[in-house]
């Protein structure tokens, strides 16, 4: 099923089960839709427990159609199979901010492999061996992308990869799952990344202790103590 369908069928399910909830609770979700910010699954999910499956589906066909189509084009689809607009707009606003980390990794998804482990490799041994480079254009020199902006993207999304497996996982099975699952990295991508982050290992955990200690020194000097 295509992800226009899917997402039609999914909001049209979301249309009827919001039809059919009396006054109290209808203006209950419109409350938490107008709240906005990125909770919005998340509170629909606390304050209507027995629907978490349709909470969960409608979430994950909006973030599967925003991966290919703009935020006008995905509220169209969901406003033909009758969501209200005061639904639609900040449900999709907030799970597009979601997507920050899957639409800076674009040039990286794209790049065949051998360009995706080059520019990864020497990425991560700008940041975390060597710290060869101080402004973006000597560091889109050195990718040799000469597209300052795509360059600044490429070592965001690597650097967050690296943060977020540092801070959030444990494990790098883990931290593949994640590159697969939420920004559609090819398995041989994924496999050359994991084994880089291995090959780098020991210089990437001096930075991120130097980091976290630093963050402890910041926060006993914020605290006074």
């Amino acid at each position: 099923m295509s992800s226009k369908l899917a997402l039609s069928k999914v909001s049209k399910t979301f249309g009827q089960w919001f039809a059919q909830l009396d006054s109290i609770h209808c203006s209950q979700v419109l409350e938490i839709a107008a709240a906005g910010g990125k909770e919005i699954i998340m509170n629909l999910r606390s304050a209507f427990p027995d629907d978490q499956k349709l909470f969960f589906e409608l979430q994950y066909e909006v973030r599967q159609a925003l991966k290919k189509k703009t935020m006008p084009v995905v509220d169209q689809t969901m406003q033909k199979a009758e969501v209200p607009q005061e639904i639609t707009k900040p449900l999709i606003k907030a799970i597009h901010s979601s997507l920050r980390h899957y639409r800076i990794s674009s040039y990286l998804r794209d790049a065949d492999d051998e360009a995706f482990e080059r520019t990864v490799e020497r990425i991560l041994v700008d940041n975390y061996v060597d710290r060869l480079y101080d402004s973006w254009e000597k560091c889109d020199e050195y990718l040799g992308l000469n597209n300052v902006e795509q360059t600044r993207r490429c070592y965001s999304s690597v650097m967050s990869l690296v943060e977020f497996h540092y801070q959030k996982i444990e494990t790098l099975e883990e931290l593949g799952d994640y590159m697969e699952l939420e920004l559609n990295f090819n398995e041989e991508k994924i496999e050359r990344f994991l084994a880089l982050v291995t090959k780098h290992r020991t210089a990437i955990d001096r930075t991120m202790l130097f980091k976290k200690l630093k963050r402890i020194e910041e926060l006993l000097v914020d605290t006074g103590a």
